[in-house]
């Protein structure tokens, strides 16, 4: 069987793009991995609109496990001020399995697509979420009417302003994501497996210090965005090429797929 290639990533790396909040877009023509396994290699993706970097040790366990062909990992490593929130209807330590929420989106020979499921029976309940930094109102607004309970904690605002400032600008957002990336390598580094860690654009944070709790052995960040690298290198400015107000179109991925991915990679 032929080695492939594992992706991880946010709403760039699923083929994500809305029109508007009721017509969204996911697992569509601009993938760059997609376009990496019709171009050069076969892939794996697994990518959630505004999923934070805390999910992607889970991840990346549980398509170990599953693929066992994997023989690189690419991770787009996203904005610092996500996280994941739940529910659970029996309050408690709950143990899930790594592929409790894993929803198979797409699967062909050279390609497959995997996603999150936010809840399964209602029983269990996860998402994503995060700070909207100009008015500190909630970032979650999609709360389903039918999940239980109907109002919770993050819907007030002053549970943002709590998060922002005690959660989120402190150490500690630093210190997991670093934790997070010494458990991934670790992960890795127990099957010989290369890790490559890369941004989408300049706002991406990036940790000065990555060896905080391991000194890392497998692996590698790559520091320039791949929106500055493709402009540096390419004279291209892939901001001005957009699905929507935020995605990239299907020829800036072809970019990212065919030009930065096997810089990222050498």
């Amino acid at each position: 069987m032929q080695n492939k290639t594992l992706f991880v990533g946010d709403s760039h790396t699923g083929g994500y793009w809305s029109d508007n909040l009721n017509n969204v877009h996911f697992g569509d023509e601009n993938c760059y991995g997609r376009i990496y396994a019709e171009k050069i290699n076969p892939s794996i993706v697994y990518a959630d609109p505004g999923a934070p970097n805390s999910v992607y040790p889970r991840w990346i366990a549980n398509m170990l496990r599953t693929y066992p062909t994997i023989n690189k990992v690419v991770i787009q490593t996203t904005h610092w001020d996500r996280w994941k929130l739940a529910y659970s209807k029996e309050l408690g330590f709950t143990h899930l399995p790594v592929n409790y929420f894993t929803a198979t989106h797409e699967q062909s020979e050279n390609f497959i697509l995997h996603t999150d499921y936010s809840t399964r029976d209602y029983s269990v309940v996860e998402w994503n979420d995060k700070i909207r930094f100009d008015n500190l109102e909630s970032g979650n607004q999609q709360w389903p009417a039918q999940w239980a309970p109907t109002v919770w904690p993050g819907d007030a605002q002053e549970y943002y302003i709590t998060a922002a400032h005690h959660q989120v600008l402190t150490h500690l957002t630093y210190e997991n994501y670093c934790k997070d990336i010494a458990l991934i390598d670790s992960m890795c580094a127990e099957k010989d497996i290369p890790v490559y860690v890369w941004r989408i654009n300049d706002y991406v944070e990036l940790p000065s210090n990555k060896d905080e709790f391991r000194k890392l052995t497998h692996t590698k960040f790559f520091e320039t965005s791949a929106e500055s690298w493709i402009k540096n290198n390419l004279n291209i400015d892939i901001s001005k090429m957009l699905k929507d107000m935020v995605h990239y179109n299907k020829e800036a991925h072809e970019l990212i797929a065919t030009k930065f991915i096997p810089e990222v990679l050498k």
